[in-house]
């Protein structure tokens, strides 16, 4: 594992290039240089270009930032070559740059809104999407994502407008079961009134045309206003004779059951009465007579 690749070249006799030293005569590039006629001086037509080679230099971490790249980083990052911000030179400017400012800030403003208007024909609402031109807007109007989207907003506005009309129709099925029960709560009460006499008790919901039994219970007359004899003005004039207090009507007394029959005596059964020293069963002629024994 000791052996190790020697080169077998002989490097003395080599000549090394490097940058302290010039290109030899005998050079091929040398050579090549002035058959494409340079004469050694600097490149350009008038020869202002650099004579001599241009050195590799390496940073502190031995990394080479590459030719010319040192001098751009160091344009940028100068003080004196920085680019003024807009609040420095708006700080600075004249009357005649604030006018010139404001007029292009309004032409800016003024194709933006432009620019609002004539895109807004190409958003979609569906889908809510939002395209630059009529090619891609009639593109996506064939897609079958906007179809979709669009057969699913039908749906669900079809099944809300179902859903709306069955609320509807079963909140007009418990008014009307709730009205029908105030109705038989007030004419159970009305009958219950009648077979009493008792006037029926009102029910705050039961507001509306009376039923055929509270119209045909009895009312007292009612004295309004205008039956009322005016007041005298003159305090000197004789009064008035008082007025009757209204005739009460008579209740109706509630009407009496009939009574049940009592059960009639059933033929061949024989009674027994009790008396006062026990049981002495009667004879059978006291019951049914004397011809029952020619039965």
């Amino acid at each position: 594992m000791d052996h190790r690749i020697e080169d077998g070249m002989d490097w003395s006799a080599t000549q090394r290039i490097s940058l302290a030293e010039p290109l030899p005569a005998h050079n091929l590039g040398y050579r090549l240089l002035e058959r494409m006629g340079w004469r050694g001086g600097g490149l350009g037509a008038r020869g202002q270009g650099r004579a001599e080679p241009i050195p590799l230099e390496a940073g502190d971490n031995g990394v080479r930032a590459g030719l010319g790249r040192g001098e751009v980083d160091s344009q940028y990052t100068s003080v004196s070559s920085r680019r003024a911000l807009e609040v420095e030179m708006q700080a600075d400017e004249d009357e005649g740059r604030r006018i010139r400012r404001e007029a292009e800030s309004e032409r800016v403003q003024l194709i933006r809104e432009e620019v609002v208007d004539i895109l807004r024909t190409f958003f979609c609402e569906i889908c809510n999407k939002q395209y630059q031109t009529a090619m891609q807007l009639d593109e996506h109007l064939s897609s079958y994502d906007h179809h979709h989207r669009k057969r699913m907003a039908e749906t669900h506005a079809m099944l809300a407008a179902r859903g709306k009309k069955d609320r509807d129709r079963r909140r007009r099925k418990e008014a009307d079961r709730e009205l029908a029960a105030l109705t038989e709560q007030s004419l159970a009460a009305a009958r219950a009134a009648g077979l009493s006499g008792a006037a029926p008790p009102s029910h705050p919901a039961a507001s509306g045309p009376e039923t055929a039994s509270e119209a045909s219970l009895p009312h007292p007359p009612s004295t309004a206003a205008h039956d009322m004899p005016p007041l005298p003005s003159d305090p000197d004039a004789s009064p008035l004779p008082p007025i009757p207090p209204p005739p009460t009507l008579p209740t109706p007394p509630p009407p009496s059951l009939p009574a049940e029959p009592p059960p009639a005596p059933t033929p061949g059964l024989s009674f027994k009465a009790k008396g006062a020293l026990g049981r002495k069963a009667l004879p059978k002629k006291a019951v049914f007579g004397p011809d029952s024994d020619s039965d």
